[in-house]
């Protein structure tokens, strides 16, 4: 970093960055002028917001073994992961589905995430992330993965019930979604019990 771009740099931090939203090590490496910290920061991001983000970002995939980043041209940080699943309960022909995701981190830890729909366009979910919780098997991603997916659907059904307003669900789809994911993991839990025989 040369003197013009870290005197620019400690104008930013003094006059326009937002320095409560910094990680302390960062605001620490700023207020002391270290140019060798400084730089080490700046590569995740020129404004104090998008900085801040892609180290929390960072630091969350520590916890997956990543302890190396790639920045994307859009400027957050790219997640990677060693390898990725999904289990899909499709009804019939219909292109919403409800899922699990499963992803596996560097250091052989699991994280889970899953999609959820309720047949008529209302739902939600997301893709395994680095602030996903991190689990020792994937045995153990996969059965909360599961249960948390049961759990949204049976509570949909519940305040459908409750409060008799199924404008954007179908019943019927959802208990044919929890029909298939019992079926899934029942089937799930024959074959490891299969397995453990052998071993």
């Amino acid at each position: 970093m040369n003197e013009a771009e870290f005197e620019a740099y400690m104008k930013l931090f003094h006059e326009e960055w937002n320095k409560n939203e910094l990680p302390d090590e960062v605001r620490i490496a700023f207020e002391a002028g270290n140019r060798e910290q400084m730089a080490k920061w700046l590569e995740f991001g020129k404004s104090s917001s998008r900085m801040a983000k892609n180290i929390i970002h960072f630091n969350a995939g520590t916890k997956f073994g990543y302890l190396d980043y790639e920045i994307k041209p859009s400027g957050w940080l790219r997640e990677r992961w060693e390898h990725t699943e999904v289990i899909d309960f499709k009804v019939g022909r219909e292109t919403v589905m409800n899922s699990v995701y499963l992803a596996k981190g560097r250091n052989g830890k699991w994280t889970f995430s899953f999609d959820y729909a309720y047949g008529k366009g209302e739902g939600g979910g997301s893709m395994p992330s680095y602030f996903g919780e991190s689990l020792s098997t994937r045995e153990e991603a996969l059965e909360k993965g599961i249960s948390e997916l049961k759990i949204t659907l049976h509570n949909r059904l519940d305040q459908v019930s409750r409060e008799q307003d199924s404008a954007n669900v179908i019943p019927s789809f959802i208990r044919k979604v929890l029909s298939l994911i019992e079926e899934y993991h029942s089937a799930n839990l024959a074959e490891q019990s299969q397995l453990d025989l052998f071993f």
